[in-house]
């Protein structure tokens, strides 16, 4: 204690399999209390996941965050203001990836050697220039938040130049082996509205864009669809969900 206020300093501890490498709890005035929390931890990348659905936030956002299986150590910074009157809490913090494994088994997709940080508010989330790889190829990944409240989307950005495997999975990609072959930049936004529930409007579960010069391809195909490795063909495709369990395509190719 210290005049009216109080402060309980933390020098280890657990967070489910993770651990707390140092925290603070501070009252500045206790006749006024707003209760401010600073701490650290580092520890699996599963237990820090479950912390985040088990907490009010995860809680709140429920059927909008993925099915999502993470291996691997992370170190979470958390900062929280917390009033005991009606004013919001506030949140602010970042994690820290170490060379994560992350599978989303509804996507199909697995992204392993994940590395860089991941910042966070109570009302937004931004990740730049994440190393990670998409079926053993390098590439780059972005996450934010976009859009205006009560109608945003989270927004993942992949980019890199990886081979007709990484991008469609085995099957598709020897499919297509007689008709394409070589790497190209790819650029590739997934877009996920989040809280659906309130929105009340009939935007699609995800939509997915891909983008690329093809410059790098080979399509052997008759003319004018053929083209050489070394020309360039902008290609464009879009995919989302439809109604009965369908998947719309837009494809839009030179």
């Amino acid at each position: 204690f210290r005049n009216r206020g109080l402060q309980v300093e933390i020098s280890a501890g657990r967070l489910l399999d993770a651990e707390v490498e140092e925290a603070t709890a501070r009252i500045g005035d206790l006749e006024k209390p707003v209760v401010q929390v600073k701490g650290r931890a580092k520890g699996p990348g599963a237990s820090l996941w479950q912390a985040l659905q088990t907490s009010p936030v995860g809680q709140d956002l429920a059927e909008d965050l993925p099915e999502l299986r993470i291996s691997g150590a992370s170190r979470l910074n958390l900062e929280l203001t917390i009033p005991t009157d009606a004013r919001s809490s506030q949140a602010r913090g970042r994690v820290e990836l170490l060379d994560n494994h992350i599978a989303l088994p509804a996507w199909n997709l697995e992204l392993d050697r994940l590395r860089g940080e991941v910042s966070f508010t109570e009302a937004g989330l931004e990740a730049r220039e994440l190393q990670t790889r998409l079926r053993g190829e390098p590439v780059r990944l972005d996450l934010d938040l976009v859009g205006r409240e009560g109608r945003r989307d989270l927004r993942a950005r992949l980019r890199g130049r990886p081979g007709w495997r990484a991008l469609l999975g085995e099957s598709m990609a020897k499919a297509l082996e007689r008709t394409v072959g070589g790497k190209s930049l790819w650029d590739a936004v997934l877009t996920v509205p989040i809280h659906r529930r309130e929105r009340r409007d009939d935007s699609p579960p995800f939509r997915l864009d891909l983008n690329s010069d093809l410059r790098g391809t080979a399509v052997r195909l008759p003319a004018p669809l053929g083209k050489t490795a070394s020309e360039s063909r902008p290609l464009k495709i879009s995919l989302y969900p439809h109604e009965r369990a369908t998947l719309a395509l837009t494809l839009d190719y030179g």
